[in-house]
């Protein structure tokens, strides 16, 4: 398996997974694991489009502080002009699950 290891969250562990799928260039997730066990995870960065159609697009990129404040920005974009931006801050609660700030 490919995955990008992080700093721990406290005693969790955090990865960055690259999903493969036919259909969009690249997506990636979020995982926290604790003891070998999946506890949560967050889709924070890829491309998102109707197959065969590059007229509206989504752009999603993420970013981590230093205090583990984790922000997900999703980009609209109608023939390449910016139409939308939505930006979400998550943090990784004590089971090890995302949560919206």
């Amino acid at each position: 398996m490919r995955y990008i290891a992080l700093p721990n969250s406290e005693n969790r562990k955090v990865i960055l997974v690259p999903v493969d799928c036919g259909d969009f260039n690249y997506r990636f997730y979020l995982a926290t694991i604790f003891e070998n066990k999946l506890l949560g995870k967050l889709y924070v960065e890829g491309e998102w489009h109707e197959s065969g159609d590059d007229s509206y697009k989504e752009i999603t990129s993420f970013s981590i502080d230093e205090d583990y404040v984790i922000t997900v920005t999703k980009k609209s974009l109608e023939n390449g002009k910016n139409t939308a931006t939505e930006s979400i801050k998550y943090s990784i609660d004590f089971d090890g699950n995302f949560v919206k700030q």
